[in-house]
């Protein structure tokens, strides 16, 4: 007879579980879409930033030369026609085209005309439009520039629009996901339980001639055989006390009932502990998904792949280890995390190499390796490591398991899980942690191509310094600090001597490598706090916050004698016999009271061209310095 409280507890009333499963689906399905969509926007909109403003260069550039060849007899209306005809992109707001005072001569909005702009070469930004000027260098030329407006909000539409049928694409496959994942429940679960739920309440009423469907061979299938094996003892009993109610035979019926009985509950109970195990890894996995899929940094997955075995599992030792080193060079791994054998002479940041171990081995094939009782294993031998002084092996008592991170067919990293007591890991173990480890080996693989991205996005990808873009914001910052702490920021403009002439003579091969080796001496002679960019073709910018005017004059001194000193294949047959660089020192101070924050960084690279071009003038491989 099933108790009251068992009664009250099957009749309370709570979410159903499919509904639950959904739910949880659709959330960390959700969760997962926007950490991998929403890092994405900025870097569309820059890269649709860069294409309009390229674009807006050459309709400048077109512009300009077509007017160049228009003759002052012909009709002004023809020149408008023929300047609303290349200005037909939706995102171009404006094209103005300017005699050399800089007065607008022609334009594709009739209240320009007659207006005054001042004639400077580049792009600047006005509200919520960008302003792509190209100037005139033609002394005898009938105009004096051209310049073209970009409206950003109609450049970025085509971007919106994409992102949000990206998200309404998202937003249905999620919904689907979790219908799904509710009809499977309900189907394979819920109806079936609520079916026997209903025989046990009629059996409480005393219907014991009624049977349930096996209809799969699962853990409920065996719940349900079970109920019927104990309905038929039960019947059996009831028919047997009705028959022999005073007969000698009824200790030994009553035995065997008891017998069965014992052995029906044995059988639910090992169901009920398979079932249990099945909930616990399905809900080891789905947490993990859920922690491990939240972060885009590698220490941080490490930290909660940490927190998260410590908390679901209750194995009282294991290890992390990960693969280093890029791939066409050579790997090993490394110890990340350890946890219960720091006795046993596992030292965090060890290194193994691939094939090298136990570790070494599971790395290279892929393959998990279990062994049951570390006593009576003989490959214990092949599986030690070289340096015993740096990672001993474990006991040899008790059972150990290593399981590979497996990523498309790529070994990420290892795990290493031991236990004081033989026997105590199984084949569904190694099953739950590879699937597992695939679970951190994706995490960790966004986590990498995420660093990975963000470097392509403010490096020079020849010479590995801060790109233009990445330069720009960081002079900005240093201005904005030394405003703030009242000190100064020196800016080095350099420029390689006569390069065009040794790119023609030696090739862009060995072009590229001077320029990687030019790059290398400006890092390795500046200090960790300053910044080497690349500002454009042989042209590099040096940071230099927290420096006066002598400490930029001493640093522009070191990077002239270490360019010089470079030996380069071809360097000899340059004009000076050596490679060099002509320097061109701007400074800022704090203390500044008119300086223009909007427009600063422009003033201080204009004021260091300036220098620079005095270095180039007075006979080059020199610097020049100029203050704001």
């Amino acid at each position: 007879m099933v108790g009251d409280s068992d009664v009250g507890y099957g009749k309370k009333k709570s979410m159903p579980l499919g509904w639950r499963l959904s739910l949880n689906v659709a959330l960390i399905s959700t969760i997962l879409c926007l950490t991998v969509v929403l890092p994405l926007l900025p870097f569309q909109y820059g890269r649709v930033e860069q294409n309009s403003i390229a674009e807006a260069k050459i309709l400048a550039e077109a512009v300009a030369t077509i007017y160049q060849r228009l003759f002052n007899d012909q009709p002004h209306d023809y020149a408008r026609r023929l300047l609303l005809h290349v200005a037909r992109a939706p995102h171009i707001a404006m094209v103005n085209v300017m005699d050399p005072r800089g007065i607008v001569k022609y334009s594709t909005d009739s209240r320009e005309l007659g207006k005054l702009y001042n004639l400077r070469y580049g792009m600047t930004r006005q509200d919520n439009e960008l302003l792509i000027t190209h100037v005139v260098s033609e002394a005898d030329s009938n105009i004096g520039g051209v310049s073209v407006v970009i409206d950003r909000d109609l450049m970025l539409s085509d971007t919106h629009r994409l992102f949000a049928q990206v998200g309404i694409g998202l937003l249905l496959m999620i919904i689907i996901l979790s219908v799904l994942v509710k009809g499977l429940v309900e189907r394979l679960v819920t109806s079936r339980l609520a079916k026997l739920m209903g025989l046990i309440e009629n059996a409480e009423l005393g219907s014991f001639l009624i049977r349930a469907e096996v209809d799969r061979n699962d853990e409920i299938g065996h719940v349900i055989v079970g109920f019927n094996q104990l309905l038929g003892v039960i019947t059996q009993i009831e028919a047997r006390q009705l028959e022999r109610e005073h007969n000698v035979e009824d200790a030994e019926v009553q035995r065997n009932i008891r017998l069965k009985l014992e052995e029906t509950l044995f059988q639910l109970e090992r169901s009920n502990e398979s079932l249990k195990e099945r909930v616990q890894a399905q809900d080891l996995l789905m947490e993990a998904a859920h922690r491990l899929g939240g972060t885009l940094k590698r220490e941080a997955v490490v930290e909660r792949l940490i927190a998260l075995v410590q908390e679901k599992l209750s194995w009282p030792q294991f290890a992390v280890f990960l693969v280093e080193g890029k791939s066409q060079e050579k790997q090993y791994l490394r110890l990340v995390a350890a946890y219960g054998m720091h006795k046993e002479g596992f030292l965090l940041n060890a290194k193994v190499d691939i094939g090298e171990g136990m570790i070494g081995i599971v790395a290279q094939t892929g393959a998990p390796i279990l062994i049951g009782n570390l006593e009576k294993e003989k490959r214990l031998k092949v599986l030690e490591y070289q340096d015993r002084a740096l990672l001993a092996p474990v006991k040899r008592t008790g059972s150990l398991m290593a399981v590979p991170m497996i990523h498309k067919g790529r070994v990420i990293g290892v795990f290493i899980f031991a236990h004081p007591n033989a026997f105590v890991f199984d084949p569904d173990d190694v099953t739950l942690i590879s699937a597992l480890g695939a679970q951190t080996a994706l995490a960790i693989v966004n986590a990498e191509l995420y660093e990975t991205t963000l470097e392509l996005a403010t490096s020079d990808p020849l010479t590995e310094v801060l790109n233009r873009r990445a330069m720009v914001k960081q002079i900005e910052y240093e201005i904005a600090r030394a405003q703030r702490f009242n000190t100064q920021v020196a800016l080095l403009l350099v420029d390689v001597d006569h390069f065009k002439a040794y790119n023609d003579r030696m090739g862009h091969v060995l072009g590229d490598v001077a320029l990687k080796e030019i790059a290398k001496a400006l890092k390795d002679n500046i200090r960790k706090v300053d910044s080497v960019a690349r500002f454009g073709g042989e042209e590099f910018c040096v940071i230099l916050p927290q420096a006066d005017i002598a400490a930029a004059r001493e640093v522009a001194s070191k990077l002239c004698a270490a360019v010089r000193g470079l030996k380069i294949r071809g360097v000899e047959k340059q004009e000076l016999g050596h490679l060099s660089v002509s320097i061109g020192i701007a400074m800022i101070s704090g203390e500044t009271k008119d300086l223009d924050r909007a427009n600063a960084v422009t003033d201080i690279i204009a004021v260091a061209d300036r220098a620079l071009y005095e270095a180039k003038r007075l006979g080059r491989d020199r610097f020049v310095d100029d203050v704001m």
